[in-house]
């Protein structure tokens, strides 16, 4: 859940980041980083890149069509 929050809020670069700090157990041994975290921060936070940039595209069409301009 922490990944997700912080690939939501900012971005697949900070997600990808602090996903790669987490470790498994108690141990700092980069065997046991949780990588698969990583891609998954990574992936998610491009997603929403892609579903942010199309919606904002469209509301901003939307909204200056019908604005009072015209």
């Amino acid at each position: 859940i922490l990944v997700a929050s912080n690939a939501a809020i900012g971005g697949p670069a900070t997600a990808s980041a602090f996903a790669g700090s987490l470790v498994k157990g108690n141990s700092n041994d980069s065997a046991k980083r949780r990588k698969y975290l990583m891609y998954a921060g990574t992936f998610w936070g491009i997603i929403g890149y892609a579903f942010g940039t199309g919606i904002g595209v469209k509301l901003t069409q939307l909204l200056m069509s019908t604005g009072p301009n015209r």
